[in-house]
């Protein structure tokens, strides 16, 4: 029951600072800190805990990346090092964003109950909806404006305008419903789980972002035939690492306009090739992995450029192939992180902490399901 409790707090502080404060404001780090907290106090039970010592391991894959973030670390004070300059915290708060939701996610499939991991994504869902209509900084989808018919009436599906448009929760939503969607088709002992998956995709749609409403909608379609796919025949990871550290490669020679003119990039991307162009200003300097932000003065918005051009391409193909390698060889696992390095790609994920922890559980979740499920020592599990 603790560990419900902790996620509770850590999905309660992560909602309040965002929709109140925002990203930027000092106030929003508690949310670094929470989540940071979280892991700490995992970290501290799965070392102590004796039940690890007859109990099978699962998602021992999770635990690569603290092997990727050293070596991020390393290329970073290499740069700094280069220009003078010392490691800055923002490095490690850039770290942070991809470790700690995938160490959290380890002790999630190897201490939390099944049932517990379904109540700890319920609560997340009933809360991340209270805080959709009273997020203060989007206010246009308030409670009262939800409901009023003229603001149905203004939205544009041809030029993507809607005003319940979420840029707080929108990966938020979309992960829950995949998760949902998961745990629905596996697990006929949980009723609740259809409603939770309707739920989760009306407000994914909702939330209005393109690529993860078509992404949602093929999911609808297609998922339950991956699901019963389960696993891929062959290795693949090579292949889809290798896909996307080229199409990084493509994406930024597009980004400078070397294919097409400014302008046609501006309106095919909504304008990130602008944020590119102020990082070009100032000679693309960088002084470790996630200082450009401090360079320019606001987020990249597109995590695998900023980690090809912030460090080299061997930090993005062990970034890339370590997060294949969590998914091994389940297909729906894997096209769910297809989606996000797509995802990263043009656009960004990492800075909305609370989508990758749900994430990185979701996947973990999937991967090790029928592991869980047939886990003879069910008293290994904590807090049962």
């Amino acid at each position: 029951m603790i560990d419900i409790i902790l996620f509770f707090i850590y999905v309660t502080v992560y909602t309040t600072v965002v929709s109140i404060y925002n990203f930027g404001h000092p106030v929003a780090n508690l949310r670094y800190y929470v989540l940071f907290l979280l892991c700490i106090l995992s970290a501290i039970v799965y070392l102590i805990s004796k039940k690890t010592k007859n109990k099978k391991i699962f998602g021992k894959e999770n635990l690569y990346l603290i092997v990727v973030s050293l070596v991020f670390l390393v290329f970073s004070y290499i740069k700094a090092c280069s220009i003078s300059m010392s490691l800055n915290l923002r490095t490690f708060v850039q770290i942070s964003l991809f470790l700690l939701p995938t160490l959290y996610s380890f002790y999630v499939v190897n201490f939390i109950s099944k049932k517990h991991i379904y109540a700890m994504l319920k609560i997340a869902l009933v809360i991340i909806i209270i805080t959709y209509f009273f997020d203060m900084q989007e206010v246009k989808h308030n409670i009262l404006e939800f409901f009023r018919i003229s603001n149905w009436l203004s939205i544009d599906y041809l030029h993507s305008v809607s005003f319940t448009e979420s840029h707080n929760w929108a990966e938020t939503f979309l992960q829950l419903f995949l998760f949902f969607f998961f745990a629905y088709h596996k697990d006929k002992n949980d009723k609740s789980l259809k409603r939770y998956c309707i739920t989760s995709l009306i407000f994914t749609l909702l939330a209005f972002k393109r690529l993860g409403m078509l992404f949602a909608l093929f999911i609808c379609f297609f998922g339950k035939k991956i699901i019963e796919k389960n696993n891929f025949k062959k290795n693949h990871k090579i292949l889809l690492t290798f896909t996307f550290v080229i199409s990084t490669i493509f994406y930024i020679s597009f980004m400078q306009g070397k294919i097409f003119d400014y302008n046609t990039v501006f309106s095919l991307t909504t304008g990130r090739n602008w944020i590119l162009k102020l990082w070009e200003m100032k000679g693309y300097l960088s002084y470790g992995y996630g200082t450009s932000m401090l360079v320019i003065g606001r987020y990249l918005e597109m995590d695998l450029v900023e980690i090809y051009m912030e460090l080299n391409i061997f930090c993005l193909i062990i970034f890339i192939y370590s997060y294949f390698n969590i998914c091994k060889k389940n297909i729906y696992a894997n096209i769910i992180m297809i989606y996000v390095l797509a995802n990263m790609l043009t656009a960004s994920s990492l800075p909305w902490q609370i989508s990758w922890v749900i994430m990185m559980i979701n996947i973990s979740f999937i991967v090790n399901f029928d592991s869980i499920s047939n886990n003879s020592i069910k008293k290994g599990y904590l807090y049962e």
